[in-house]
């Protein structure tokens, strides 16, 4: 969103609202798209690691059983692959909550000024709102 000039005539608030709420609602399809796709890439490779991964644990642990080893190194490993996991969870978590509460501004505190501007009807054209009311987000929202 660019900010008005100095010298321009600045933008009416109502403008300047709907300008920022249909730039949040192209931003977050975008973002959700790339994520979507992003995490797809990543669920195949992270598909393919855990098979091969499964393949050679079983290599070595059937080593490991013949030889009569510990078996602390395989659950180090596991450990670590767990940790790594949930701190990306823990990150699209927070990135979840602050898209939450921005579209909570729209359709929650405030939903009177949206409607009278028509942000609202923008933004249930859109295939995000669709996905989001299909989910229970919307209603979320509201409630």
């Amino acid at each position: 969103m660019k900010l008005p000039q100095k010298d321009a005539a600045p933008l009416s608030e109502v403008e300047a609202f709907e300008q920022t709420c249909c730039e949040f609602t192209r931003l977050l399809y975008e973002y959700s798209q790339e994520e979507y796709r992003l995490h797809q890439a990543e669920v195949k490779v992270y598909q393919n690691r855990i098979a091969e991964m499964e393949t050679r644990c079983r290599e070595y642990e059937s080593r490991l059983f013949e030889g009569g080893a510990y078996r602390g190194e395989l659950e180090k490993k596991f450990a670590k692959q767990d940790r790594k996991r949930q701190r990306c969870a823990s990150r699209k978590e927070r990135i979840r909550k602050f898209f939450f509460q921005i579209a909570q501004s729209v359709f929650r505190l405030g939903r009177r000024l949206s409607g009278q501007w028509g942000i609202k009807d923008r933004l249930k054209g859109t295939t995000l709102f669709k996905r989001l009311y299909l989910k229970g987000t919307i209603d979320r929202l509201r409630g």
